[in-house]
């Protein structure tokens, strides 16, 4: 749809938002997408720092270009995603990760059993109209004291539809209750460089 490289969006019948392979993530070029996926997996790292749990749940994992690194918190990672063709991809791709259909409001993992779920630009791909039993659900499968990773659009909450709706810290902070906010901040690295911004 532009001269960048990215995602076709496809919206299905349930309301869902996917995509058609054509790269992953939106960048310029290869030399930006490269640039971008490694200050993703830095910041991952720096803030999974020191966090080791029995399970981990990864949704809307996409190609899986990120699994690995946070299956490395965890004994058992899954990743789930709603598109099909991508999970396979996936499972070509990277071996010791469970890659499992599966969407954000309906997870196929038993409740109270995730110590580290990772929702890396996934969110703010949910309808208004489906955020909070979507929230609802990932609460459900958490554990006590579990450790949730959110990288979400906000920078335009009043925008919203097309593919991407953006809500605010608070939102999420709402949305997710009881949890509580340890820190939020966008990716620096990413702010510094010529004609990039932070996803989330």
């Amino acid at each position: 749809r532009s001269k960048r490289m990215g995602n076709d969006w496809v919206h299905l019948g349930d309301g869902s938002v996917t995509f058609r392979e054509r790269g992953f993530v939106a960048a310029d070029g290869p030399a930006m997408l490269l640039a971008r996926h490694n200050f993703e997996l830095r910041t991952i790292a720096g803030e999974l720092d020191g966090i080791k749990v029995a399970h981990s749940l990864e949704v809307g994992c996409g190609f899986g270009r990120l699994s690995q690194s946070i299956a490395e918190h965890s004994d058992s990672h899954t990743a789930i995603d709603i598109n099909r063709d991508a999970l396979e991809l996936a499972r070509a791709t990277y071996s010791g990760v469970n890659f499992a259909f599966g969407s954000a409001d309906a997870v196929p993992v038993p409740t109270g059993s995730i110590g580290l779920l990772v929702s890396w630009t996934v969110l703010q791909h949910i309808r208004p109209e489906r955020i909070e039993a979507t929230c609802a659900e990932l609460l459900r499968i958490l554990a006590p004291s579990a450790t949730v990773l959110l990288c979400e659009e906000i920078a335009w909450p009043e925008a919203g539809g097309g593919h991407t709706w953006h809500r605010t810290v608070e939102d999420y902070e709402r949305l997710l209750a009881p949890l509580k906010l340890i820190r939020h901040s966008a990716i620096i690295e990413l702010e510094a460089v010529p004609g990039m911004e932070t996803p989330g």
